[in-house]
């Protein structure tokens, strides 16, 4: 009916990410890859690297082995725009 109303912004249920890192999340949650999201930002892998650990531990994901990090950050952006991951 309101199609609008479901579209949230990530800054709200993010407070502890800034705009580079929020984006880096949102090209991770598309599936790129480091050296993707390095070229696309025009800086090495290394950095991104470092921002994702960055995010990982802003966001305070469970440091399991067992859960591949990647996939913990896709759920965390989509728990921030309102969305899930299929089945869940």
């Amino acid at each position: 009916r309101n199609p609008l109303s479901q579209i949230r912004n990530p800054r709200k249920d993010s407070s502890n990410l800034n705009e580079s890192q929020i984006e880096i999340l949102r090209l991770v949650a598309e599936g790129r890859t480091t050296a993707n999201i390095a070229k696309l930002r025009g800086v090495s892998e290394k950095t991104i690297e470092a921002t994702l650990s960055r995010i990982y531990a802003n966001l305070d994901l469970s440091k399991n082995k067992e859960l591949n990090p990647r996939i913990q950050l896709t759920r965390a952006f989509l728990a921030m725009v309102g969305r899930r991951l299929p089945g869940e």
